[in-house]
């Protein structure tokens, strides 16, 4: 949107904030206008890694290092990771720091003689793991957090992003404008989806066909269409009330 420039200066003098260009930094978060890449993301993973090279390793023990690496470093890339789905590539990288560390107190010293998965490390102490944080599981469960709440979160911000992302009959958008946030959510909001399931109430308002209140989509399990299945309004009120069910073929 193109602001006139003795306006612009007037709000930028108001409000006490500089005038940017994308792509740039807030709260150490790269703001960009697509999907972020290995590039974006890379000055701050490198700085996570410098942190690691500082730290004097070999004079901490192994719960030591396990606390550094639960506490200060897995915390510092939270606020990134609340907004952006990050490359795969590039958790490799952080981990393969975190694993070095752990085990040699140095990140770029391998332990050859360490025969545990790093799957294993990351597990719960109950489960025989080392209860070490996995940057993988936490940036899936953060997107998968937001997703939620663009899903269910009526305030006014989630709902402006529940018209970007979502159908008005509950469907998630595959394709939209470009956005450096979208792919990830997109990426987890047909596994959230799938996995969750509505608790029927009496009154219950959730729709008939089309919202996953038996564990599967009645719509997607008989077959109907999508484009008539999106028309499929009635609720569960609407054939369930006192406590029986009540059927006819007008269907609605």
């Amino acid at each position: 949107m193109a602001i006139p420039r003795r306006e612009r200066r007037f709000m930028l003098r108001t409000i006490g904030i500089s005038h940017s260009s994308l792509p740039f930094s807030y709260l150490g978060v790269p703001i960009i206008r697509r999907a972020p890449r290995t590039c974006h993301l890379a000055t701050l993973a490198d700085s996570i890694i410098i942190k690691f090279s500082k730290w004097k390793g070999y004079s901490l023990s192994l719960a030591g290092r396990k606390c550094m690496i639960n506490f200060v470093i897995a915390a510092s890339l939270v606020h990134s990771m609340m907004v952006y789905y990050w490359p795969r590539t590039l958790l490799k990288k952080v981990e393969t720091a975190m694993r070095n560390f752990l085990w040699t107190g140095d990140i770029s010293r391998r332990n050859t003689s360490c025969s545990v998965s790093w799957a294993r490390v990351c597990s719960p102490l109950d489960e025989g793991g080392l209860g070490v944080r996995s940057i993988r599981l936490a940036n899936d469960s953060f997107i998968c957090k937001l997703a939620w709440d663009i899903l269910f979160n009526r305030s006014t911000d989630m709902a402006l992003l529940h018209g970007r992302y979502i159908y008005a009959e509950g469907r998630p958008r595959s394709s939209g404008r470009p956005s450096s946030i979208g792919p990830g959510i997109r990426r987890h909001l047909g596994r959230l989806i799938a996995g969750s399931r509505w608790v029927v109430g009496h009154s219950s308002g959730i729709n008939f066909w089309n919202d996953n209140w038996l564990g599967y989509i009645i719509s997607d399990r008989i077959g109907i269409p999508t484009s008539f299945a999106m028309g499929l309004s009635s609720t569960i009120r609407d054939y369930f009330y006192d406590e029986l069910w009540h059927f006819d073929y007008s269907f609605s």
